[in-house]
């Protein structure tokens, strides 16, 4: 018996989705090898060194040193790129 070809779509957030398939993605933590406690990242501003939280914080796309152009949420949206792919099942 030959194998199938599956057409499906990657998308950025690593999820791979069809109308007959979805392939979570699997994810690990960080762990401290001597304590066995996990290792946090903290996202502090580059300049003033502070903290910054997660709903300070925005996508944006480098034209020039410390010059961004910022993306909304849906502008991301509006040009993320599809790409139909087919990946052999046996």
């Amino acid at each position: 018996m030959e194998g199938v070809l599956a057409p499906f779509t990657r998308y950025q957030s690593g999820r791979f989705v069809s109308d007959h398939v979805r392939v979570r993605k699997i994810s690990f933590n960080q762990i401290n090898k001597k304590t066995g406690h996990r290792v946090k990242y903290l996202k502090v501003d580059a300049d003033t060194g502070e903290e910054v939280s997660n709903d300070e914080i925005i996508k944006g796309y480098k034209v020039d040193t410390d010059t961004y152009v910022e993306m909304s949420k849906e502008e991301l949206e509006n040009i993320a790129l599809e790409s139909l792919t087919t990946c052999p099942i046996s």
